[in-house]
C-alpha cells in the first residue's frame, strides 16, 4: 500500500507531536505505510504543520541537496525520535512507566534545540526564543522539545488516547467538551466500527 501524500494526511492528534507519530498510517492490526520516506517528506510535513516557515524550509532544502548524507542522517534520527515519542505516549495510554532509553533520546535532542537558541525581541515588542532552524537536524530537535513540553505538562492537559479503530491505533489528545472522545475520527474509524457492528448483527 502506498503512503498518502503529506498534503493529504489527516491531522487529528490535537497536538503536532502526536500528528508526527501519526505519519505512520496504521499502528494497529497492521503497521504502515509510512508517509515519511525521505528528508524531503519530513521537510514537507514540518512546513505543513507550521513547525518551520517557508524561508526555513527553503534553506534546509538547499542544504539537504548540497549535503545529502547529512540530510539522510538527520532523517533517520527524526524517525528514531518519532518511535521514541510513540513508545512514551503509549506508556501514558497504558498507565505504564516509559523506557529510560526513549526518555533519554528525547531529552538529549530537546537539549540540542535549546542549546542553539537565542533570546530576541520580536516585532510586537515581546521577548522570546528564536525559532529559526538552520540545519537539517534542527527539525527533529524542535519536535523533541515540543514532545518534552507535552509529556511534562501531563497534569495540565487531558490524557493521551489511542484510537481503537481497525487498522488505526492513532494517538490523540481529547479536546472535546465532554472528554469522552473515543475515536481519532468519528467520521472514519467510528463509522467503520458502526457499519461493521451492524453487518455482524445482520448476518447473525
Amino acid at each position: 500500500m502506498q503512503p498518502k501524500p503529506i498534503a493529504e494526511l489527516r491531522l487529528l492528534g490535537g497536538h503536532p507531536v502526536l500528528d508526527y507519530v501519526n505519519t505512520v498510517d496504521s499502528r494497529k492490526d497492521r503497521i504502515g505505510p509510512d508517509a515519511l520516506v525521505s528528508f524531503n517528506h519530513l521537510l514537507e510535513w514540518a512546513t505543513r504543520v507550521e513547525l518551520i516557515g517557508t524561508a526555513d524550509a527553503a534553506r534546509l532544502a538547499s542544504k539537504a541537496a548540497a549535503h545529502p548524507q547529512i540530510a539522510e542522517k538527520a532523517f533517520e534520527e527524526a524517525r528514531a525520535l518519532r518511535e521514541a515519542i510513540y513508545v512514551i505516549a503509549l506508556a501514558e495510554v497504558r498507565g505504564e512507566a516509559p523506557p529510560e532509553k526513549d526518555l533519554h533520546l528525547i531529552g538529549r535532542m530537546a537539549k540540542r534545540w535549546l542549546a542553539g537558541r537565542s533570546i530576541l525581541m520580536r516585532q510586537d515588542g515581546q521577548i522570546a526564543w528564536s525559532e529559526s532552524v538552520q540545519d537539517p537536524q534542527d527539525i527533529a530537535s524542535k519536535i523533541a522539545c515540543l514532545a518534552v513540553d507535552l509529556f511534562t505538562t501531563r497534569d495540565a492537559r487531558r490524557a493521551i488516547k489511542q484510537c481503537p479503530g481497525h487498522n488505526c491505533g492513532w494517538l490523540f489528545l481529547d479536546h472535546s467538551r465532554s472528554g469522552r472522545r473515543h475515536w481519532c475520527s468519528d467520521d472514519i474509524c467510528g463509522t467503520y466500527a458502526r457499519v461493521k457492528r451492524y453487518r455482524s448483527k445482520e448476518s447473525s
